[in-house]
């Protein structure tokens, strides 16, 4: 009984699998749109080939270069922050020094009229020493006349 059995159901479980492997793939067909079919010369074939691998190589070639883009991109943004900084920096030193030599000009200028005081004041002097020199020398022959005159 199990070899009846037996041969009978490896076909039902056969023909089963082909009803439904039939049935899913009518319901998957039914589902997806038809498929094209294009059909060309081995050449042409080739050129799509030659084509599209040539266009994954320049898609590369853009990603590289957009990389390297971006790296330089960075680092100039990096470049343009220092020197932003140093400008900054220059800006304040400059600007310390322009107070500096504001200060300094009117330190000059009140030395320059102190020197001119002081010069004026020297001259002053000169003409008094002067003026007293001849004053002595005058009283000098005076006396001298004086001495000479009682004594003779």
């Amino acid at each position: 009984m199990w070899k009846k059995t037996k041969f009978y159901a490896a076909p039902f479980a056969l023909s089963v699998l082909c009803w439904g492997w039939l049935f899913v793939g009518s319901c998957s067909a039914a589902a997806a749109e038809p498929a094209e079919t294009v059909t060309m010369s081995a050449e042409q074939w080739e050129q799509l080939k030659q084509i599209i691998s040539e266009q994954a190589e320049l898609l590369e070639t853009l990603e590289t270069l957009s990389t390297a883009d971006s790296e330089s991109l960075a680092m100039l943004l990096n470049d343009l922050k220092t020197a932003k900084q140093s400008l900054r920096k220059v800006e304040s030193e400059l600007i310390a020094a322009k107070q500096s030599l504001k200060t300094a000009g009117e330190t000059l200028a009140e030395q320059n009229k102190s020197l001119q005081i002081l010069s004026a004041q020297i001259k002053k002097e000169r003409q008094m020493n002067k003026r007293r020199q001849w004053q002595d020398v005058l009283w000098g022959i005076i006396a001298g006349i004086a001495i000479s005159a009682v004594t003779h």
